[in-house]
């Protein structure tokens, strides 16, 4: 329950989610990302790009300065 962030070196950590917002904040680097528009995987570099989800549930795990979101229910707000 709650808010919590990751960030770089973040000890590692696997959490279940429950129904509530996902932010996504990129940082420099390559990464992959979901465009609904386009319904297709895209690839990007831009720093510091905004992604927003409501979720109805899911898990979380970071290991390693990497991201693991298993969620049911996403819609991009």
């Amino acid at each position: 329950m709650g808010q919590f962030q990751v960030l770089k070196n973040h000890a590692p950590i696997v959490s279940a989610l429950e129904k509530g917002v996902i932010t996504l904040v990129t940082s420099p680097g390559t990464y992959r990302y979901y465009d609904i528009e386009h319904a297709a995987i895209k690839e990007d570099d831009a720093p510091g790009k905004v992604l927003e989800f409501e979720i109805e549930s899911g898990f979380i795990e970071v290991l390693n300065n990497e991201v693991a979101l298993l969620v049911q229910g996403a819609h991009r707000k």
